[in-house]
Order: C-alpha cells, then structure tokens, then sequence
C-alpha cells in the first residue's frame, strides 16, 4: 500500500511540474512551495483521471502592493478528465489568492467559488472586488452579489 502511495505521490509531482512547466509566465519549479502543495493536492484527487492546466489557471499580480508578485489560481481553467471543471457550478468557480509574506513564502489570502474576481483600490488600500452567487449575500440566486474585501496589511477582510 505505501509503494502504491508513494508512486502516485511521484506522479502527481512529476505531472505538476511537467504541466506547469509548459506553462509561459510560470514554471512549476518556480511557484512557491504552499502552491505547489495546494495544486499536488489537487492533481492526487485526480489520479485516476486526467488532469489538465490551461494557461489562464495561474496569473501573477501584486495584489497586497509590497513590491512582490503574488498569485491567483483560477479553477474555472483546470479539469479533470471528462469534467468540465470540478471546481466550477453554477455558483461560480473557486479562485484563490496566494499573498507573499516575506522571507515566510505565501498564505493564501482568500479562497472561494465566485463569478468574478478583480483587484482594484478602496479608501487608498488593495482590494478584491467579488462577484458571487445571489445566496452568498443572502439574496435570489440570480441577484447581483458584490463583495468587496480590503487588505488591512495581514489579510483581506470584508469592507465596511
């Protein structure tokens, strides 16, 4: 049993990286080790499938303004074999964002199912400006739901 383990551990870290590598903007051995654990993750629950990575599913921004890139993974954009998306419904798909925190690496800043995430600026500070699902505000589903987190220098938090 842990040499089955074992070996599907390899695979999946041998198929991030060969994934990623083919990716332009950033290549599997340069993403920090708190994405390429989130993401090996993901490629193990997909195992006995195929699991696949377009271009879209990793940006780079400096969402926090501390001078160092920071990540955004877009769920809508990975696939595990003949599925659509597994992280994507109705509601939206997830999204994370992974913030640097010095010589600590990254944490990861916000994670959630959206229909849109966007970065823009709020009374001077970093924010992430949500479009959800209509529940996610307690609303019809088809409702807008607009939420709008600030970065208060740890993490982002709902504005008020």
């Amino acid at each position: 049993m842990r040499a089955i383990l074992s070996r599907r551990a390899v695979m999946a870290t041998a198929l991030v990286s060969a994934v990623l590598s083919s990716h332009r903007d950033v290549r599997a051995q340069e993403l920090p080790r708190q994405l390429r654990a989130a993401i090996d993750g993901d490629i193990r629950d997909c195992m006995l499938k195929k699991a696949a990575f377009v271009t879209q599913f990793i940006s780079r921004k400096d969402v926090n303004r501390d001078g160092v890139m920071d990540y955004i993974l877009d769920y809508g954009s990975y696939k595990c074999g003949a599925e659509a998306s597994r992280y994507c419904h109705e509601a939206g798909c997830r999204m994370e964002v992974y913030v640097s925190k010095g010589r600590s690496g990254y944490v990861q800043a916000f994670s959630g199912t959206v229909r849109d995430l966007r970065f823009g600026t709020v009374n001077g500070r970093p924010a992430i400006l949500l479009s959800r699902h209509g529940s996610a505000c307690g609303k019809a589903e088809s409702a807008p739901c607009r939420t709008t987190l600030t970065w208060d220098g740890t993490h982002f938090a709902e504005a008020r």
